[in-house]
């Protein structure tokens, strides 16, 4: 999907091996589906109003969120099968599945809005300069934020097994 503001649905697994790029509309992974990146490959969500929403990747290759960018992780993932995942200051990355992080560090750049979106993140380490929810809330069961958590009017998250952040949790 490029240069518009429409939607474009896929219900069927996709091996790249090319470029597939989001500009200006949203490229949803329906039911089940994967986007496989092969080595080759590489996917790019860039500009205000792009999403790609995404329930299984297996990233060999590059996803890349630029500024006003937003990924949606809707399925369960883990660290090491997202690959090279790169964000750019101003880009969103949005959590509603689950990631299985235990042992390693998943870490954005700085200025990206990294929102657990009733998402779960399991073990591990989150390295982000704040970690946010939305209304739907979030678990972090055994992980460590290396920052800030904040929690606003209406939102929960549940700390499960040791979860907690390392910078300033702020309750509003």
């Amino acid at each position: 999907n490029s240069g518009g503001s429409g939607y474009t649905y896929v219900y069927d697994n996709v091996a790249n091996s090319g470029n597939v790029t989001v500009s200006g509309g949203t490229l949803y992974f329906q039911g089940g589906t994967t986007l496989t990146n092969s080595s080759t490959g590489t996917t790019t969500v860039t500009g205000s109003g792009s999403t790609l929403y995404l329930q299984g990747l297996a990233n060999s290759g590059a996803l890349g969120v630029d500024t006003n960018g937003l990924v949606q992780l809707a399925g369960s993932f883990t660290t090491s099968g997202l690959g090279s995942f790169t964000t750019a200051s101003g880009s969103t990355v949005q959590l509603s599945g689950t990631l299985n992080n235990a042992s390693t560090t998943f870490s954005q750049a700085a200025g990206t809005a990294l929102t657990l979106y009733g998402g779960t993140i399991t073990g591990g380490n989150v390295t982000s300069a704040s970690l946010a929810l939305s209304t739907s809330g979030g678990t972090l069961d055994g992980t460590t934020v290396n920052g800030n958590l904040s929690v606003g009017s209406g939102q929960v998250v549940t700390l499960k097994n040791s979860a907690g952040a390392t910078g300033t949790t702020t309750v509003n």
